[in-house]
């Protein structure tokens, strides 16, 4: 089970050293654009067949370094890894914001294959939270879009911690605004 309150301060903080809240006026709009932005990627890569490579998963998962080389080359832009990227934005988002999130329940969600239904709901429940302002109504907002995100895992065979922890792992590797990024 994924402490989901633990990973939004670890991923707020990760995004605090690589430097994303420095110097800006951040806006909940663009941290919802952001969101939306990683289930297009995943949706992305869901259309073009980019999975992660099991066999180098666990070869990757075994070592006793991180390899970054190989997570670039089997890992990254997967459908995999951009599942775990919309999830840490949305850990980002909470811990930034001051929300604690409630209990995670898996919420179910189409087949496997039918990805393009899933963007739809996902991309339904993000829009709706443009417009509020309470805390807890966007906290449970986040809550159904994560326990979504977790059934999609499911339903497509990956550990999502796993997926998290390796993510995280890697953009500690990646620098500043990972490469002078704007956003």
């Amino acid at each position: 089970m994924i402490d989901y309150n633990k990973l939004s301060q670890t991923a707020h903080e990760a995004a605090l050293k690589n430097g994303w809240y420095e110097g800006e006026q951040v806006s909940i709009n663009t941290k919802l654009a952001l969101i939306k932005s990683e289930t297009y990627e995943a949706f992305d890569a869901f259309r073009d067949g980019k999975y992660t490579d099991k066999l180098e998963l666990d070869s990757l998962i075994n070592s006793s370094k991180f390899l970054t080389g190989t997570f670039k080359s089997y890992v990254k832009d997967t459908f995999e890894d951009e599942i775990a990227d919309t999830v840490i934005r949305i850990c980002d988002f909470c811990g930034w914001y001051g929300i604690q999130l409630g209990e995670v329940k898996k919420i179910q969600t189409k087949p496997k294959g039918h990805f393009d239904s899933d963007l739809v709901y996902l991309d339904k429940i993000i829009t709706s939270i443009y417009h509020l302002t309470d805390k807890e109504k966007i906290g449970i907002s986040f809550v159904y879009l994560l326990g979504t995100l977790e059934s999609i895992a499911e339903v497509y065979g990956f550990d999502l911690q796993q997926h998290i922890d390796l993510k995280l792992t890697y953009n500690a590797t990646r620098g500043y605004k990972h490469g002078n990024k704007v956003l």
